[in-house]
């Protein structure tokens, strides 16, 4: 199903009268409302405080740290005792540690298993296999504890270490590397080994359930500046401070499993917290001096990431890390009735890689953090054809409700009515399209799912609409969901959970109510059988939708995990390469087959331990991904709306269609309230206008720096010097290249030098 979100809460004002855009770069309309600039829908302005750097290395070896490895850039320090780590940055003289160096100087510092934890740089969660029901405990090496011990051995460029946790019967190797300018830690999964434990004339058995490496490596607190980068939304800022959290940010990367998770109950008048769809978080300690990204290479599909603020577990540390999660939990309802909790037989058979990349100077910060993360991505950059930025207009053909005798269908904008839209909003100064049609097929969007793979006749004859988009070098693509299916079994390829039970998703709003998971290996065949067809109807891109969900399944007689299933889907991307791909709220993964992005956030959660939304993902992305807005149908500010669009390089989008959508009463999408072009015409005109006017300069460029000189007004600089201020303030903003007037921007370099 696609998602609608309304963004109404995203934003904090609703626009008053209609809108009206700058006519020039830098002048706006008088401001029609006063935002609060000081909250975490925007970054805060930029912290200069330096924080302290001095050797430490002498520090390290007189608590015990011996040197195990050194490169051009690094030194790598290992404390045995607790296989603690610390790096030296050569470049920058920072000293990275996996503990809290200064824990006995806390007011009240930890002690016990909490203190333990904080020390050691490797704890486990496990599972107790001896009790009734299934439970979980933690446990961290420490060598004095007499419940772990560990045999190092030296390696290239690092060490390895075999751990036993006698205590709980788990044994697996962590190796340790430099590479470069960067960190390597890698559990390999052929090394993880559970044994029966004796005690107390009882046989007992154990199960790992997660690794923690380094949980506590960088961490820091307000005593510094400094902050944890986490992939919330657009990307989000937990800024080292003295307020205390009760809560913190503990994400699935890509979302829950659900293969071995229950859906949780459907609230759909809440809005969807975002996924965690990059393995990555970041952390900066002092302005421009010293940072790390830090990455999951290889075991993505099954890891966590926490970040805890100050004060979170009565800990007045901040702390940023992965959990790397080996086996879970499934639930299966036996002949009783009664639920039953089952683990896992075995671990999961994925090796363990993470990779920390360490930053200095004018790359220490979420910029850096961004240009680190990208070079790894192996993305290409994007073809630029036009002058123009794009505008997005997703238009629904046709769908259905229900009848007497059948399917009453509702044919709601034919191919020469999207024609007629195209070209009036030509007239009206827009210069460039991604035109994505929705319900194009044989019975619309949601006809038995993905067998349905024709024109639908109703809608007339394709050739024209798609003969002038090409002629005049616009985007195009068709929305398919090649990935689900609205009958199980039946001839269809549909797959089960872990628990063998039928693998459905709930389709909110939707006719169809429920639907079930295809095989992954079906998205390039879907594609490819058809593919005489759609080259001669001139369809060479794809929206394809759900491609983000990523889960555990059992087909025919295999078990295929998350991280398997992953590699299936860029496999199947990568069969169909020739095609433009979009995708909504794209996962990793997807980036280096996709060309666009749809639905990117405008924003972080706000969650409240949250500063700052950044725009991580936008900076990540720009000059390699085009990266669209939520659907502006949705959105109650539009002039808040187009200024982010512009400081985060995101381009406008809006759902369209040519008949009025009282239509779609009854249908699948009677959730789409407003969607007749010639009511948003206006509109439409007056976004693209404001947003052109700044990105049009930047278009296909990628994003290198980004800051808030002042409270509410946003900095954004392009590779070829151009910078775009964003003022969303009541007042006027004297910056250094000039005046940014009062909710509006203005754009320096490129054209206007």
């Amino acid at each position: 199903m696609i998602l609608f979100i309304a963004f109404a809460a995203i934003f904090v004002a609703v626009i008053a009268g209609a809108f009206n855009p700058p006519r020039q770069t830098s002048a706006g309309a008088p401001p029609s409302v006063n935002i609060e600039t000081e909250g975490n829908f925007f970054t805060r302005p930029v912290v200069t405080t330096p924080t302290e750097i001095n050797d430490r290395r002498p520090e390290l070896l007189s608590a015990g740290y011996e040197k195990a490895a050194e490169n051009d850039a690094l030194e790598l320090y290992l404390l045995k005792s607790t296989i603690g780590i610390a790096v030296y940055d050569k470049n920058s003289g920072y000293t990275w540690q996996s503990d809290y160096p200064r824990l006995s100087e806390l007011p009240n510092p930890p002690t016990g298993v909490v203190a333990a934890r904080i020390m050691s740089g490797v704890t486990i969660e496990y599972f107790d296999a001896n009790a009734s029901a299934v439970t979980s405990a933690t446990l961290s090496f420490t060598e004095d504890s007499g419940k772990a011990k560990a045999v190092f051995k030296a390696i290239e460029n690092g060490f390895r270490t075999e751990i036993d946790f006698t205590a709980v019967g788990i044994k697996f190797a962590l190796e340790v590397t430099l590479s470069g300018e960067g960190l390597r830690a890698r559990v390999p999964a052929d090394s993880i080994e559970e044994y029966e434990v004796e005690r107390l004339r009882r046989t007992l058995r154990y199960h790992l359930k997660s690794i923690m490496l380094f949980p506590y490596f960088g961490s820091a607190n307000y005593e510094i500046n400094g902050y944890a980068l986490i992939p919330d939304g657009s990307g989000a800022l937990i800024r080292y401070t003295d307020a205390p959290s009760a809560t913190a940010y503990v994400k699935r990367v890509y979302g829950p499993d659900y293969g071995f998770a229950q859906a949780a109950a459907s609230t759909p008048h809440l809005k969807d917290a975002p996924v965690a769809a990059l393995p990555v978080y970041g952390v900066a300690h002092g302005y421009n001096q010293a940072a790390f990204l830090a990455r999951i290479e290889s075991g993505a599909g099954a890891a966590e990431i926490h970040s805890y603020p100050y004060l979170y577990n009565n800990i007045p540390i901040n702390t940023t890390f992965f959990k790397l999660i080996t086996r879970d939990t499934f639930r299966i309802e036996i002949s009783s009735g009664e639920v039953i909790t089952l683990l896992n037989d075995d671990p999961y058979p994925n090796d363990y890689a993470l990779a920390y990349e360490f930053l200095r100077g004018d790359k220490a910060n979420y910029v850096g953090m961004a240009e680190s993360y990208r070079e790894s991505l192996g993305l290409k950059r994007a073809s630029v054809l036009r002058a123009d930025v794009p505008l997005r207009l997703q238009i629904l053909g046709l769908d259905y409700k229900r009848g007497l005798f059948g399917k009453n269908y509702r044919t709601m904008t034919t191919f020469a009515e999207a024609l007629d839209i195209v070209k009036a909003l030509e007239a009206e100064g827009v210069g460039n399209f991604q035109i994505t049609y929705l319900g194009w097929n044989n019975g619309g969007y949601y006809n038995y799912g993905s067998s349905a793979r024709k024109l639908d006749r109703r809608l007339g004859d394709l050739e024209p609409l798609t003969r002038y988009l090409r002629a005049k070098r616009y985007g195009y693509d068709f929305t398919i969901n090649p990935l689900l299916h609205d009958r199980y079994g039946f001839g269809a390829k549909t797959v089960k959970k872990i628990n063998l039970a039928p693998f459905s998703r709930a389709e909110e709003g939707a006719l169809v109510g429920t639907t079930y998971y295809l095989s992954p290996g079906e998205l390039a065949p879907y594609i490819k059988e058809k593919n005489e067809y759609f080259g001669k109807k001139h369809i060479n891109g794809f929206h394809i939708a759900n491609l983000a969900d990523a889960f555990s399944y059992r087909y025919k007689n295999s078990v295929v995990y998350r991280e398997d299933m992953i590699k299936e889907i860029a496999a199947g991307l990568k069969e169909i390469e020739d095609y433009a791909v979009g995708a909504t709220r794209a996962n990793d993964y997807l980036l280096p087959y996709i060309k666009n992005y749809y639905g990117a956030p405008l924003q972080a959660s706000g969650f409240i331990y949250e500063t700052d939304s950044v725009p991580f993902l936008s900076i990540l992305l720009s000059g390699y991904v085009f990266l669209y807005s939520p659907e502006v149908n949705f959105v109650s500010d539009y002039r808040l709306a187009a200024l982010r669009m512009i400081e985060y390089n995101l381009y406008p989008s809006f759902t369209v269609t040519s008949a009025p959508a009282h239509r779609l009463r009854y249908t699948n999408f009677e959730h789409l309230l407003s969607t007749e072009y010639g009511l948003w015409e206006e509109i439409i005109v007056a976004t693209y206008a404001t947003v052109n006017g700044a990105l049009g300069r930047v278009y296909g460029q990628k994003i290198v720096g980004h800051y808030y000189p002042a409270p509410g007004v946003a900095c954004v600089t392009y590779e070829d010097g151009t910078k775009i201020y964003v003022n969303y303030g009541a007042a006027d903003y004297q910056s250094g290249d000039g005046v940014v007037k009062a909710e509006s921007f203005l754009v320096k370099g490129g054209d206007e030098q």
